[in-house]
């Protein structure tokens, strides 16, 4: 830099003066003197040219004057960080020298500024108190500054995601490595490309780091990834000019050292823009009043942690209940009574010297039968129509089709009558109608229905459904009317037997009856008691029906069909809850029980470990790189196999063959690289082949390198410690045995 000349010496020392009295205008003496001459060391700092573009040793000499002459002394500002010359692996490797990274587990989110900058929780709740006090303290000019609103711009960042953009990096400098090298022909199958990756590593260390603690340790992974530090601008850090101008040179800069110190902060001495958690700092780990802010003399930020976890409230999951569905109120299967007035359809034929009549049984559905005779008929099929489904009238049908020859059409007609006994027993017949049921009784019909014997009603199933109707005689005519000789018989068929004709010959005498026995009857007087299938019986509606009588039918017609919808909603409702209650007892219970079991462990940590402080802020907010870098490695190689064999599936090796004399021909040998699944990755290398490996890239990317005979030594171990103690076991003899870090460790330096 040029030499001053008189005047211009002259003018800052004019510009000091008016810039001191201005501050002050009642200093005088020595306190005038002591305001002017820090005015002139402000006023006599040049501002630094550094940046990363320069030639070697340009760049020396402007980082050493920024270093020594431009950040102010420690008689103007607290003592900051220096991470690029002093203590480089801050927040990066504890005090036992190993490489850590800090999970996002314990990360706090800060407000204001970019939406997604986080720090560890301590750390966030000192800047935000520190924010309040600055933002409350300054007044000085600070718009278009980054004191002007103490904004956040960056903070933690996963280590594990910037190693993986790392290593794409170093799979760039793979796949070069194996063009230049010419190794292509060698990487033919997963183990071939171990031994190519490791002569890979081997070349490149220490410059290049492969696995996660080494990475760590390397200036590729930046200290923020700590969690302990946050910058207010997105200045670059290699440019001194921003650094000095827009922190240095602010008038705020001291106030906002000073306020930080307050609060348990130190500043960035190559970075002024970032605020490092200082974390031997009284203001984090003093134990004092926890109701006195720690700005204050309270107790430390760290000493709050951990903090009461939050209350399990949530209540113990309930077993579904099996919710019953009342059933049906239980209402006798037989719909009629005593009483009620009926009808029933009939077809009489008459034949010499015998006359009979078939009764038309279960032509319609039991609901139906709150209808007269003849309404509603079921669907059948009529095979002599086609095979068409036809809705018939059942009177209509029996009408147009059923008399015999000479029989009047008149034949076919509806009975109205009331019932007088239902499912008579053969007491009640022998005793109460024994004026018209003859003895002896038992006796079955023989194999001519129109022999009947010299009774009718004898013979009939156990069970049979019955029911005894009077009729008023006056509704048969007389030649149809039933006689008690011994020709007249009653018997009982359903319209699909009579449309069937393997039941019934239509012209001719019937095969058979369907039901296979006749029905008793009787003629007393002017009344006909005849005994009548239940199915065959409907309720008379040709006057006015007692409302009562046609409600007691409709709710009893109707009961099985609740019943059996009732029997399907109980199965279905047992389906869902044996469904529900295995979810419960699979799911929800054991969900709930875990989360229990995490509150009461979180309940007993905080009731019985110590306060966080420095010593013990590495174990507890942190984990070891070490134990992650068998997993890690293994991850990447198998990325790094899987990406070159996709782009590259074959190998061709070429050698030259004598074929005699000065005779050479090129041949070649087509390779098909052996392609291999995560599945099968993990059944062919098991863990102590990861071990190996890992051993021997711990090795290769080491600057202090092992022999062959005692990395064979270490290994003998290393399985023998695996199969006794386990895998981490396995990973700390590894790491002791080849350090990361082979330089001073002490906690200084941290």
């Amino acid at each position: 830099m040029a030499r001053q000349t008189r005047f211009q010496i002259t003018e800052i020392f004019v510009e000091a003066f008016q810039q001191a009295f201005l501050e002050n205008p009642h200093l005088d003496g020595p306190d005038l003197v002591k305001a002017v001459e820090e005015q002139l060391t402000i006023l006599k700092k040049p501002a630094p040219q550094g940046n990363n573009g320069l030639s070697a040793l340009a760049m020396f000499n402007e980082r050493m004057f920024y270093k020594e002459r431009v950040y102010p002394p420690k008689s103007e500002v607290p003592t900051p960080f220096d991470l690029w010359y002093q203590r480089p692996l801050f927040g990066k490797v504890d005090p036992d020298g190993d490489p850590i990274f800090a999970p996002q587990t314990y990360m706090k989110q800060l407000e204001g500024g970019s939406s997604n900058v986080w720090v560890l929780d301590f750390v966030a709740d000192a800047f935000n108190d520190f924010k309040k006090e600055f933002l409350f303290l300054n007044k000085k000019a600070v718009e278009g500054t980054p004191f002007a609103l103490l904004s956040p711009e960056r903070g933690w960042n996963s280590v594990i995601v910037d190693y993986d953009n790392y290593m794409d990096l170093v799979y760039s400098l793979l796949t070069t490595y194996i063009a230049d090298y010419f190794q292509d022909k060698e990487i033919i199958s997963f183990d071939k490309f171990m031994n190519v990756f490791y002569r890979f590593v081997e070349i490149h260390s220490p410059n290049v780091p492969i696995t996660l603690s080494q990475y760590i340790a390397s200036p590729f992974c930046s200290p923020a990834a700590s969690g302990l530090m946050l910058d207010i601008s997105l200045d670059t850090h290699g440019n001194d000019t921003d650094k000095y101008n827009n922190f240095i040179s602010n008038d705020n800069f001291i106030c906002f050292t000073q306020t930080a110190e307050r609060f348990g902060f130190k500043i960035d001495k190559n970075f002024p823009g970032r605020l490092i958690a200082d974390i031997k700092s009284p203001v984090m780990t003093r134990q004092g009043d926890p109701n006195i802010p720690p700005s204050q003399g309270g107790q430390g930020y760290m000493r709050k942690y951990p903090k009461p976890p939050p209350f399990f409230t949530k209540r113990r999951p309930v077993a579904p209940q099996r919710i019953s569905i009342n059933p049906p109120t239980t209402v006798p299967l037989i719909p009629f009574e005593v009483g009620d007035p009926v009808e029933i359809m009939t077809s009489n034929e008459t034949r010499a010297p015998n006359k009979h009549f078939t009764i038309l049984r279960n032509f319609t559905q039991p609901e139906n039968r709150a209808r007269g005779a003849g309404a509603n008929p079921r669907f059948i099929v009529d095979e002599r129509i086609a095979g068409a489904p036809v809705r018939r009238n059942a009177y209509q049908f029996l009408k147009d089709n059923y008399p015999s020859a000479g029989a009047p059409a008149e034949a076919t007609q509806i009975l109205v009558g009331e019932i007088v006994e239902i499912t008579p027993t053969q007491l009640s017949r022998e005793t109460t109608w024994d004026t018209w049921l003859p003895t002896p009784t038992g006796t079955p019909p023989s194999s001519d229905p129109f022999a009947a014997p010299v009774f009718a009603g004898v013979f009939r199933p156990s069970g049979a459904m019955l029911a005894i109707v009077k009729f008023d005689r006056s509704q048969l005519m007389t030649e149809n009317m039933p006689q008690r000789t011994e020709r007249d018989s009653v018997s009982g068929a359903t319209l699909e037997d009579f449309i069937d004709p393997n039941v019934l010959d239509w012209g001719n005498n019937p095969k058979k009856y369907p039901d296979n026995f006749e029905y008793g009857y009787q003629v007393v007087g002017g009344e006909l008691f005849m005994e009548v299938p239940l199915d065959a019986l409907h309720l008379s509606v040709g006057e006015e029906i007692n409302p009562f009588i046609m409600d007691r039918f409709n709710e009893r017609t109707s009961y099985q069909r609740r019943r059996q919808q009732w029997e399907l909603q109980e199965t279905n409702a047992a389906r869902v809850h044996q469904s529900k209650l295995r979810d419960f007892q699979d799911r929800v219970e054991p969900a709930w029980l875990a989360a229990k079991d995490e509150s009461d462990e979180k309940w007993l940590f905080y009731r019985t470990a110590e306060r966080m402080a420095s010593y013990n802020l590495f174990q507890r907010r942190y984990n070891k790189a070490y134990l992650f870098d068998m997993t890690s490695l293994k991850e990447i190689c198998m990325q790094f196999y899987y990406s070159y064999t996709s782009a590259n599936p074959v190998a061709v090796e070429s050698r030259l063959v004598n074929c005699g004399g000065e005779t050479r021909i090129t041949k070649q040998k087509v390779f098909q690289r052996e392609q291999i699944s995560r599945t099968l990755m993990e059944q062919k290398y098991s863990t102590t082949y990861w071990l190996k490996q890992y051993l021997l890239i711990r090795n290769a990317e080491s600057p202090d390198k092992k022999t062959f005979d005692t990395l064979r030594l270490i290994r003998r171990r290393v399985i023998e410690v695996y199969n006794k103690n386990g895998l981490n076991a396995a990973l700390k003899y590894i790491k002791k045995s080849i350090p990361v870090l082979t330089y001073d460790t002490s906690p200084d330096n941290f």
